[in-house]
Parts: C-alpha cells; sequence; structure tokens
C-alpha cells in the first residue's frame, strides 16, 4: 500500500519526538510526493545527522533533503575552532582503519572542512561518522578523494557488487542496476523500501576499487 504524504509525515514528526538522541522542537518537515524536506534547526551536528537517517527509515519515503541548519543553544559553550580541530584530529589519529597523516583538519566558524585522501571509499563514509559527534560543528564539507593503491577494472568491481547484493536478505539484485566507469559506480533501479536502499548502497560503498557512488535509486 503507497503511503500519502500526510501520513508520511505524520510517521516522520513521530520518529523525530520519539527519538531521544533529537530536540525536535524546531524541525519542520514537508512532504511532496513523498519527496521529505526537513527545515529549521537543531542543537547539534550530530542531531542533524541523525535527523535525516531518522526520516529515510520512514515507509514510502523516496527522497530526503536535509535543511537544517545547527544553532547553539544559548547555554551552550562554544569550543573555539582550534579545540574542534583537534578533537576530530585526536579522533582520527586513534581510528586504526583511517591513516591521518592523509586527511589535514579545517575549521573556520564551526565548519570543517576535510581534505586528503584515503584508499576505500566506505573510509570517506566512516571519517564523516566518526566526527558526528564532535561539539562545536555547524557543518562538515568533505573534500577528501579515493586514492586506491592497487589497479582494479570496472568490470569486476560491477561483478563484486552485484555479488554483494545477491547475497543481502533486504534487496533483490533484479532491482538494480549497477554501471561503473573509472571506479564510479552508479546504482539505478526501483527498490521497495529503505532497507533494500541501505542493502545496495553498502553493497557498492564496501567494495574494493569504488571511488564514488552515485545514488540513482528510486523508492517505491
Amino acid at each position: 500500500m503507497v503511503q500519502s504524504d500526510e501520513t508520511i509525515k505524520k510517521n516522520i514528526i513521530d520518529e523525530l519526538f520519539w527519538d531521544a538522541k533529537i530536540d525536535a522542537s524546531d524541525v519542520k518537515v514537508e512532504v511532496n510526493n513523498r519527496r521529505v524536506t526537513l527545515n529549521g534547526k537543531v542543537s547539534t551536528y550530530s542531531e542533524h545527522a541523525r535527523a535525516f537517517s531518522d526520516a529515510w527509515a520512514i515507509k514510502g519515503v523516496n527522497e530526503v533533503v536535509n535543511n537544517l541548519k545547527v544553532e547553539f543553544k544559548p547555554t551552550f559553550v562554544i569550543p573555539s575552532d582550534e579545540d574542534i580541530k583537534s578533537s576530530i584530529e585526536s579522533i582520527l589519529l586513534w581510528d586504526t582503519s583511517v591513516d591521518s597523516s592523509e586527511i589535514e583538519v579545517k575549521v573556520t566558524g564551526g565548519i570543517v572542512t576535510l581534505i586528503g585522501n584515503v584508499d576505500a571509499y566506505w573510509k570517506i563514509i566512516h571519517i564523516e561518522e566518526l566526527i558526528w559527534n564532535v561539539n562545536g560543528i555547524i557543518d562538515l564539507i568533505n573534500k577528501i578523494a579515493v586514492v586506491p593503491t592497487e589497479d582494479f577494472i570496472d568490470k569486476e568491481i560491477a561483478e563484486s557488487i552485484v555479488n554483494a547484493i545477491a547475497r543481502k536478505i533486504n534487496v533483490s539484485v533484479n532491482d538494480v542496476d549497477v554501471k561503473v566507469h573509472d571506479g564510479e559506480v552508479e546504482l539505478l533501479g526501483t527498490i521497495p523500501d529503505y532497507r533494500a536502499y541501505q542493502a545496495a548502497m553498502n553493497a557498492a560503498t564496501y567494495t574494493n576499487g569504488v571511488v564514488n557512488v552515485e545514488d540513482k535509486l528510486v523508492i517505491e
């Protein structure tokens, strides 16, 4: 059964107010033809990221646009840019999956910019997730590039992604078309729900040789 925009909106609002990790009192939800837009403000960058995930998790959603702004509460002691930079660098240093010497961190007015190289696409996503909870972040600009340490053949990358999708319980390999050019992956197709979407995206994200993933999946 196709969910109406009104039902999707209600369920997202209920989810946001249920989630104890988010103060959703200043979050506005708009839904148009199952396309969700989040407007308003939250008090931390981790809430910004979590609200996006919560909206995606609702049945019937096929796109989420996150326009939320981070505005700290008046009682919050805002860390200096140097403190934010130091916290991020420390997190990256202690994470064994990331070569922190290849990542440059810049912070200006709470806006974090990451510059550098990693050898696998999943590490770009991993680094973002690592620093979500750092106090003082207003926004994140990720300019990290993937530079594989060995050569990969596009056909083999595509086959590896297709095989990974075929192993997943939540998505059918018949629903996803995989295209690869110079390590750039394009996922196309119509899938039934967010669990299938996550399964397909993870299959591409964690495959060796992938340098970027362009998501053109449609959730029905």
